[in-house]
């Protein structure tokens, strides 16, 4: 709200902003995945009302080498589809708990697992239940992007862990695996050999990689 004059900008975002952030838009677009997702992406749409024709839009991205969809978004990004294809647009808390049933029916989690988690906890089997039901379900590896904090991780080292969130990312491991090849510095933790911006994050580097296939980039800088 600090600048009311401005109103032609855009903001990209990631699925932080869904969380009550004070922002207003007149149009917003969102990757297919949840209903309740988009919901609250809507939040962000038109939140005091000014507009009579705001919009919010759901996409599903067209994959390709640099382009691939969220593992963890297709049950939901499915259910959500299937709403759409036969016209179920009437939001409402029913639709919403709905959607949430129906992406437990599409993974396949029956009662007894559910009856499995609860009697797990009841006997505080943390570890087990970290193995057995994952909120957020990712295969991800540590990659370190800063040079200096990978000398100090290659020689053993006394290393911040905030210096060390701050210096890395997460990728998916098919990622680090076969499309970077990244080199491995400890078990579970890689180097990140390719261009990086504060602004583009590691999406520079992948950038830099299609350039060189096309002729015209750096590829790997270290």
């Amino acid at each position: 709200h600090v600048y009311k004059t401005d109103n032609d900008w855009t903001l990209i975002a990631t699925s932080c902003v869904e969380a009550g952030v004070d922002l207003s838009f007149r149009t917003g677009f969102r990757e297919l995945g949840s209903l309740v997702s988009l919901l609250q992406a809507a939040g962000r749409v038109n939140r005091e009302g000014e507009y009579a024709d705001a919009e919010i839009w759901t996409f599903k991205i067209a994959e390709d080498g640099l382009l691939r969809i969220h593992p963890g978004l297709q049950t939901a990004a499915a259910v959500l589809e299937n709403y759409i294809e036969n016209g179920e647009y009437k939001i409402s808390p029913e639709l919403s708990t709905n959607s949430i049933r129906d992406e437990i029916i599409r993974q396949g989690i029956s009662n007894s697992k559910f009856k499995d988690l609860l009697n797990n906890e009841k006997q505080q089997r943390f570890p087990l239940i970290e193995d057995l039901f994952r909120v957020i379900d990712t295969d991800t590896r540590l990659v370190v992007i800063d040079k200096a904090l990978i000398e100090k991780i290659r020689k053993h080292e006394k290393v911040d862990w905030q210096e060390l969130q701050r210096k890395s990312v997460r990728m998916w491991k098919p990622k680090v695996d076969d499309e970077f090849s990244l080199p491995e510095i400890l078990p579970d933790i890689y180097k990140w050999v390719y261009p990086y911006d504060d602004f583009l994050g590691y999406m520079r580097g992948v950038i830099s990689i299609k350039k060189f296939e096309n002729g015209s980039g750096e590829g790997a800088i270290a």
